[in-house]
């Protein structure tokens, strides 16, 4: 009961007119999973991992330089506690 998991996807096409009409269309696709646990009433842990990858197989993350991305796939592992209030 205190403990859940989540899944999440999301696929983005020509995601890139968002931000500027000078860069390239590109696909992308986004899962992230989530574990859950309720510590207390109004207060949880989370863990999510998120994956990032570009699906039509540009380069769209990473880089040194702003505008010149080196990597297709992105990663993220984050813990969070939440007072909810």
């Amino acid at each position: 009961e205190k403990l859940s998991i989540h899944l999440r996807g999301e696929y983005l096409d020509n995601w890139a007119y968002f931000f500027s009409d000078t860069q390239p269309q590109s696909k992308m696709t986004e899962v992230t999973a989530t574990i859950q646990y309720d510590l207390w009433k109004n207060v949880l842990s989370r863990i999510e991992f998120r994956w990032d990858h570009s699906a039509d197989g540009q380069d769209a993350f990473g880089g040194d330089v702003e505008g010149e991305p080196t990597l297709k796939n992105a990663y993220m592992l984050a813990a969070n506690i939440v007072y909810k209030f």
